[in-house]
């Protein structure tokens, strides 16, 4: 068993630097954090993409007309290769795919706050409030895309940085623990 945790210990703490060095590098350079994971996700498009063609190639005949993986593998690649042509357009489009999306899920919260204004629930106010905020931190992210998109980038390294020290805290606190129980010593 004192293998077994002196393993754990080891592959807790490797990838709790390997988050803090990723949250480190994403609060530093945002920017360049983004277009590495847009051509990332590019390439496994493309990747996915020659998968399917390949799948398609090595159909039975009688199977190709259902199959979608034609279409599917042709999609994927023109995909990939448009995000890693030009990861730029990609950052710019995506924060406003996402603030497209808040505002329709926070004009269903309004319609559902309308439908309860006449019933004894009080929630109406506090869900129409929350559609309010939502349409506005999404104008936010219309008027602003790529600063929005770098200052999520960032929140999401501060929060790996803050996962990782608390995973190494946890992980030394837990051995410690479990040293001083089974009197294994250091």
């Amino acid at each position: 068993m004192k293998e077994y945790v002196k393993a754990y210990e080891k592959m807790t703490l490797v990838n709790a630097f390997i988050m803090l060095i990723v949250g480190i590098i994403m609060v530093l350079f945002p920017f360049k954090m983004m277009s590495l994971l847009i051509t990332i996700i590019s390439c496994f498009l493309v990747a996915d993409g020659v998968y399917h063609l390949i799948h398609y190639a090595f159909l039975d005949a009688h199977l190709r007309p259902y199959s979608s993986d034609l279409l599917i593998g042709v999609f994927s690649i023109i995909l990939g290769l448009v995000m890693g042509i030009d990861p730029m357009h990609i950052m710019m489009v995506l924060p406003l795919v996402f603030a497209i999306w808040i505002v329709m899920k926070a004009l269903v919260k309004i319609q559902v706050s309308f439908m309860l204004v006449g019933t004894l629930e009080v929630k109406w106010a506090f869900l129409f409030l929350e559609a309010v905020v939502e349409i506005l931190f999404a104008g936010i992210m219309i008027l602003h895309p790529l600063s929005s998109l770098l200052s999520v980038t960032m929140i999401i390294g501060i929060l790996l940085i803050i996962m990782a020290i608390i995973e190494i805290i946890e992980t030394r606190l837990v051995i410690k623990r479990l040293t001083q129980t089974n009197g294994w010593g250091s």
